[in-house]
């Protein structure tokens, strides 16, 4: 007779399948348990930079892009940024100019920078002068942009024969020269200063002198009934240099623009063009297309 089959006891099995059940516990448990990597990131590598977005894997970064409000934007670091006054579809090269306009808290040095149009000629960006004196030699600076200044870029040459920071008394200037875009003609009175302190004016020359035109110096003669002491105070303090003399240290003296002219004798950019602005080691910084 064959040997019937030997069955094992289904309690004693049972028995045998907890105790083992809880030994794999008990060793879950001493090797980290809830808190292991795995249960909190996932079982997934966190992938290799640039992928990776910093945060848990799998959880996006909360992204906020800021959409530019005018396509006119020049990129240089987010340092500076077109401006709203542009003519470059002119002929003429003391008319074509751009704006730009410093956005960073620490100035920018912009002497250097080169413009390329698409025509094949370029320019480069020239020191100029911070404080420009009519009838002499004045000194050269590189031409740096704060936040909020602005620089008028004409391809032409300068009425004056420099580039220049405008300031309360240019409009002087604009008097004998034609400045494009103009510039602004209103000007510190020849009352508005300390100078009357030592020069008493009767109130016929003190009438006189309220009406005349701002930023002007006097080309005709003067009414004779004014008298030698109002002719001399109206020649002395109605000039520009006069102007700069009684007021180049009062708080707004100084203006936020400059004019800077790149000296070229025929147009840099076509009616349709791509400017590139360049860097003084020949970086490009910015592209904008008109």
């Amino acid at each position: 007779m064959a040997d019937k089959p030997i069955l094992g006891d289904p309690i004693k099995d049972l028995k045998w399948f907890l105790v083992i059940l809880a030994a794999i516990w008990f060793v879950w448990f001493l090797t980290g348990g809830p808190a292991r990597y795995e249960t909190t990131r996932g079982i997934l590598l966190k992938p290799p930079s640039p992928l990776s977005t910093g945060e848990t894997y799998g959880n996006l970064p909360d992204v906020k892009l800021k959409v530019p409000e005018t396509l006119n934007i020049f990129l240089s670091g987010n340092r500076v940024v077109l401006g709203t006054r542009t003519n470059l579809k002119s002929a003429a090269p003391e008319r074509e100019y751009i704006e730009i306009v410093g956005v960073s808290d620490t100035p920018v040095d912009i002497t250097g920078w080169r413009l390329a149009g698409t025509k094949g000629v370029s320019a480069v960006i020239p020191k100029g002068v911070r404080l420009f004196t009519a009838g002499q030699v004045n000194q050269m600076n590189d031409i740096y942009l704060g936040k909020g200044d602005r620089a008028i870029i004409v391809s032409g040459d300068s009425p004056i024969g420099v580039s220049l920071r405008i300031n309360a008394c240019s409009g002087y200037l604009a008097q004998f020269q034609t400045f494009i875009p103009k510039i602004n003609n209103i000007c510190p009175s020849p009352l508005a200063n300390d100078t009357l302190k030592n020069n008493p004016l009767n109130s016929s020359c003190l009438n006189y002198i309220d009406k005349m035109t701002s930023c002007t110096t006097p080309v005709s003669a003067l009414p004779t009934n004014l008298g030698a002491a109002c002719h001399e105070f109206i020649l002395t303090h109605t000039t520009y240099n006069a102007c700069v003399s009684d007021n180049k240290n009062s708080a707004n003296f100084y203006e936020n623009e400059w004019r800077v002219y790149l000296s070229k004798k025929e147009e840099l950019f076509g009616s349709h063009d791509t400017i590139k602005f360049y860097d003084k080691d020949d970086n490009l910084i910015g592209t904008y297309i008109y």
